[in-house]
């Protein structure tokens, strides 16, 4: 059947222009919304990309860091061991002060140290080779201490007695008498005399404390 259309043609452009005005209006409203949320989207993924680049930042001044605190412990622990092995090599395996004390301690009653000096000998390998199936030669280092000391004495008993208990100590080696001879203190006869003695030092020591007072010293081989 067909349809008759009775309004004007003005009518119809009028409605055609409505019609595309909404399809515009739309078109624009769709594409500022894509754009709306491409921004969006944009913002969000520099957000992500610039804290991912903060925290690597972050991540390479904390590896940085870490690195120079290792640097700072490995030279540390490297100038402590070089001072270590120095100490090792230039200090002596026993106290002097324990070397005096039990000189004291052996002296007999009646006999006074009047003075005394020590002199370490070091010990400087030679420099050639070792024969095969000969022991190594030892590092630098010490080889003995030696020992002079002036006293006096009421009698040559006391210096006999003296003399031999130093020889049983095991701390002393190669105990002589330089000389002894007459002497005078405070208008009293006495026995002047000069006693020469070693410490090996090729070994380890110990104190040994057989009573609360005592510090006689000891090695152990």
């Amino acid at each position: 059947m067909n349809q008759i259309d009775f309004l004007p043609s003005r009518f119809h452009k009028r409605r055609a222009r409505q019609d595309r005005a909404v399809w515009e209006f739309t078109l624009c409203a769709a594409v500022a919304i894509v754009l709306v949320l491409a921004t969006v989207t944009m913002h969000a993924r520099s957000a992500i990309l610039r804290d991912a680049v903060e925290s690597a930042e972050g991540d390479a001044k904390h590896n940085e860091t870490q690195a120079r605190e290792r640097d700072r412990l490995t030279n540390s622990r490297r100038a402590l061991a070089k001072q270590l092995h120095v100490y090792r090599m230039t200090a002596l395996p026993i106290d002097t002060a324990d070397v005096l004390a039990s000189i004291a301690e052996l002296a007999p009653p009646g006999i006074t140290l009047n003075s005394m000096r020590m002199r370490s000998k070091e010990y400087r390998p030679s420099g050639k080779p070792t024969p095969i199936g000969s022991p190594k030669e030892p590092e630098t280092g010490w080889v003995a201490l030696s020992i002079e000391l002036d006293a006096v004495a009421p009698s040559d008993d006391q210096i006999v007695d003296f003399v031999a208990k130093l020889e049983r100590h095991p701390a002393f080696e190669g105990v002589k008498i330089r000389h002894s001879r007459a002497g005078e203190v405070a208008g009293y006869a006495v026995r002047e005399f000069r006693l020469d003695l070693s410490v090996p030092l090729d070994r380890d020591y110990k104190r040994k404390h057989p009573h609360p007072t005592s510090q006689e010293v000891a090695h152990a081989d």
